[in-house]
């Protein structure tokens, strides 16, 4: 949030910036990137701290292309019980389907988008899926698609899917607000902060 709509790509071998791609013109409040099936990363704009948004989006950016070679989807989407604050997108890996995942203090509620979602402005609605623990700010699956691992400032929690049941909990490295989680497709998890 506060920037354009950009990724960025980098080498993970020696950190370098390898690509630089727009995705939109404008954006609210990007708040969560998800991988999604043959190179595809999904943005997630869904922040709302106000609770004030009519809608959300997702889009789906090919990195390393420009608009003109290959402009990004955006799919916009509508909560069934009205507007929430959301840092989390899931992206299921062998299916492609999507999750938003709220952040509350009261914990969070994970909300499923259609299995094939219409692109443009046209809203799809979601729907409630399952109830998480805890003030989620990230989360991702585990390559294998059977569980879902879920951070909030200070912990990681592992869930099963579909059924949400929590598998186990561990504290993470204290870190100046902690939000960003991923898991590599061997395994490693790697954790990212929005401070210094």
């Amino acid at each position: 949030s506060g920037d354009d709509a950009v990724i960025y790509g980098f080498d993970p071998a020696g950190g370098r910036l390898v690509s630089r791609t727009t995705y939109a013109d404008e954006v609210d409040d990007v708040e969560a990137l998800a991988p999604g099936r043959h190179g595809v990363v999904w943005a997630g704009d869904t922040g709302d701290n106000r609770g004030r948004r009519d809608s959300i989006a997702a889009y789906r950016v090919v990195p390393g292309t420009t608009t003109r070679d290959r402009p990004a989807r955006r799919y916009t989407f509508t909560y069934p019980d009205g507007p929430h604050d959301a840092e989390t997108l899931l992206v299921h890996p062998r299916t492609g389907r999507f999750f938003v995942v709220s952040k509350s203090a009261f914990g969070g509620t994970v909300y499923a988008a259609p299995p094939h979602p219409h692109p443009g402005e046209r809203p799809n609605r979601l729907t409630v899926f399952a109830r998480v623990t805890g003030l989620v700010t990230d989360g991702t699956f585990f390559p294998d698609g059977k569980r879902v691992l879920l951070r909030t400032y200070g912990t990681a929690t592992v869930y099963t899917f579909p059924g949400f049941a929590p598998i186990g909990t561990v504290r993470l490295p204290q870190q100046r607000q902690g939000e960003g989680i991923s898991v590599s497709r061997t395994g490693r998890v790697l954790i990212s902060t929005e401070g210094a």
